[in-house]
């Protein structure tokens, strides 16, 4: 993977756009990514909206740097839009009654207060505009995302909340269009290459025409793409981590043919994955029990003693990014 940055922002900007669908799997995906960054240093920058996190690129969360939060959105929300826009007249969402959504919860918004999802539907509900239930509710606060209305606020125990964007980030000068769709190509191909015009727009929500002018834009071809550095023997990845779901043909992250059929059945975007040399050996889970942290391990290919033992250097580290020790169960060891 890499020389680790020195902060989450480094990383984050690095990437572009981090996915954050599930939100602890995000923070090590970051943290492993970064020198001496624990959960705690995680969060306290999330917190203080060093990290934000929203709906961009394609319909779900990223954690994005707050300087690239504006232009992402201006250059990707509209197709978020579109790809919305059934669900929206499923929910009885009109162009109107998103408007009037958006006034009212910026208006609940305004001054500071971070709300959850729940305290801000009240809002629309106290401002004649009906919540609903959680997938209209949920759509209104993505059209606000999209809009950049509205980003991540601090945490509230493990509740999310959302703040205003103007609010959380200082105003900047936007990006011309020609500017941002060369930018994103940069980002991706420098973070995430070798990868193909049809990785990028499966990436980025683009269209494969948008996807191929931003290569044009940005100088940088697929061919061009540098070899990622060679990384060490295991990781384990949180799911969705960006290294397995930001490309549209995954055949190389097994290392054959026979392998990938073998593993068909397994969800490689939704699973934590093993990954032994830069492909994937299995799948893992945690369980937090008291001050402890159980690691279990799912081997589907034999694994030596040599990257056994790399193995559990992987899950010692993970413990540290908790801040807990780690009991990991494993099995398929071979000499």
């Amino acid at each position: 993977m890499g020389e680790p940055f020195a902060d989450p922002v480094a990383a984050v900007g690095w990437f572009g756009a981090v996915q954050s669908q599930e939100f602890a799997g995000s923070a090590w995906a970051v943290g492993q990514r970064c020198a001496g960054l624990d959960e705690a240093g995680f969060r306290a920058a999330f917190d203080a909206g060093s990290l934000l996190r929203t709906h961009v690129l394609r319909p779900t969360w990223h954690l994005v740097a707050p300087a690239d939060l504006r232009w992402m959105q201006a250059l990707t929300a509209p197709r978020v839009h579109a790809a919305n826009a059934a669900y929206y007249r499923r929910s009885e969402l009109d162009p109107a009654t998103l408007a009037r959504s958006g006034d009212l919860i910026g208006s609940a918004l305004a001054g500071g207060p971070h709300l959850t999802r729940k305290e801000l539907g009240a809002a629309l509900a106290e401002g004649g505009v009906e919540p609903g239930d959680a997938m209209r509710l949920g759509l209104v606060m993505m059209w606000c995302e999209l809009e950049a209305l509205v980003c991540s606020g601090a945490m509230r125990g493990r509740q999310h909340t959302y703040a205003l964007v103007d609010e959380r980030i200082p105003v900047a000068a936007t990006r011309e269009p020609d500017d941002a769709i060369g930018e994103l190509a940069r980002r991706y191909f420098a973070s995430h290459g070798p990868a193909n015009v049809a990785d990028f727009a499966w990436w980025s929500g683009l269209t494969k025409t948008q996807a191929g002018r931003a290569i044009a834009i940005g100088g940088r071809s697929a061919a061009e793409a540098p070899s990622p550095t060679p990384a060490p023997a295991v990781h384990l990845l949180p799911n969705f981590d960006e290294y397995v779901v930001a490309y549209q043909d995954r055949s190389a992250l097994f290392p054959s043919a026979a392998m990938a059929q073998d593993l068909a059945g397994m969800n490689v975007l939704a699973s934590a994955v093993v990954l032994h040399r830069g492909r994937v050996a299995g799948d893992w889970k945690r369980t937090l029990e008291g001050s402890r942290v159980r690691v279990e391990v799912n081997l589907r290919v034999a694994l030596s003693r040599t990257a056994h033992r790399a193995l559990e250097v992987a899950a010692r580290r993970y413990g540290r990014f908790l801040g807990k020790p780690v009991d990991l169960e494993s099995g398929r060891i071979d000499a």
